[in-house]
């Protein structure tokens, strides 16, 4: 079976084309290109950015099966209603565009409940309850319950970013102010990061102070703060915890609201839960709510490529190409 799946974040478009042999999945190909920002209907937009992604992908295998994932309010119709940290998906029928151009209208879901789709497909043992939160531009959320992702009425169920946090606190792109992705997303970190290396707080291994690289690899400040905690900065340790206290903030409310089996972190994230899921744990622990019910905390499946594969997955069922029954469908398929 073979699908090609795309995100669409805040920052990237991630397309994967998917081979599945029974329960293995192999990623075959992989692009990864910086998301347009000209305008959507314009030829460096991002709907025929998607489109370019997706007819490389599928050059060879007409009709494939493809799925998207978007960062934002996806209705049930998959479009984005609103989308903070991508404006320029919103009230794009990436659908329609795929068709016209590809002969295959996509399955278009929000980029989290990819995510949590990639979670329950291909953890060993399986859960029925958990919850996925992506940490990128912003932060998004895949709540499945009973082996089910949670929609909500018109498909916007699960976006806690976008919860406040703090009263009056740090305005978000959203329109209000203390939104807890403005305390605890990836962007953030960053942000974080910037300061620490600008005062000299943190200095970094084998980096300059603007954060622009290290050794030969381009580099962001957050991942820069990440691997200056891996070589034992004490500065960049300090500034992790206090950063994983705002991530338990948000994380808590979740583990009260939904008692979840399983904590899934996506996006950027993910790939430094080695030196954050000690401080962060220990955050959750302290929460006098949650203490004798912490969930495990795991990286999501597939590193960053996992909505781009939970969203080829959703294609592949909503094709129905994969014969066993789909726990993910939206309602009417």
């Amino acid at each position: 079976m073979l699908a090609v799946g795309i995100d669409v974040g805040g920052t990237k478009v991630l397309g994967v084309r998917l081979e599945r042999v029974g329960g293995r999945v192999r990623v075959a190909e992989r692009i990864h290109l910086p998301v347009a920002r000209g305008h959507a209907d314009s030829s460096d937009g991002v709907a025929a950015q998607v489109a370019d992604v997706a007819a490389v992908l599928s050059v060879d295998t007409p009709g494939i099966p493809i799925g998207v994932g978007l960062a934002g309010f996806v209705g049930t119709d998959g479009v984005a209603a609103r989308s903070p940290n991508v404006p320029q998906v919103v009230g794009v029928d990436l659908g329609a565009a795929l068709h016209e151009r590809l002969g295959v209208r996509p399955l278009v879901d929000n980029d989290a409940n990819c995510v949590a789709t990639a979670a329950l497909a291909l953890r060993t043992p399986r859960v029925s309850d958990l919850v996925a939160v992506t940490f990128g531009t912003g932060i998004g959320g895949g709540l499945v319950a009973g082996g089910e992702l949670l929609r909500g009425s018109r498909g916007f169920a699960g976006e806690p970013g976008h919860m406040v946090v703090v009263r009056d606190g740090i305005p978000c792109v959203c329109g209000q102010s203390g939104c807890w992705e403005r305390y605890a997303s990836g962007a953030r970190l960053s942000e974080l990061a910037t300061e620490a290396f600008a005062g000299g707080r943190v200095a970094g291994p084998d980096a300059d102070r603007s954060g622009r690289s290290i050794g030969s690899r381009s580099a962001r400040p957050g991942e820069l703060l990440v691997e200056a905690a891996r070589a034992g900065d004490a500065g960049a340790l300090e500034v992790l915890a206090e950063f994983s206290g705002w991530l338990a903030v948000g994380l808590s409310n979740l583990v009260n609201l939904l008692d979840p089996e399983l904590l899934v972190i996506g996006g950027g994230l993910s790939s430094a839960l080695d030196v954050l899921s000690e401080p962060l744990t220990g955050h959750l622990a302290s929460n006098p709510t949650i203490s004798d019910r912490v969930p495990p905390l795991e990286a999501a499946p597939m590193a960053e490529a996992s909505g781009a594969v939970g969203a080829a997955l959703m294609a592949m069922r909503g094709a129905g190409t994969d014969p066993r029954p789909d726990p993910t469908a939206r309602p009417g398929q």
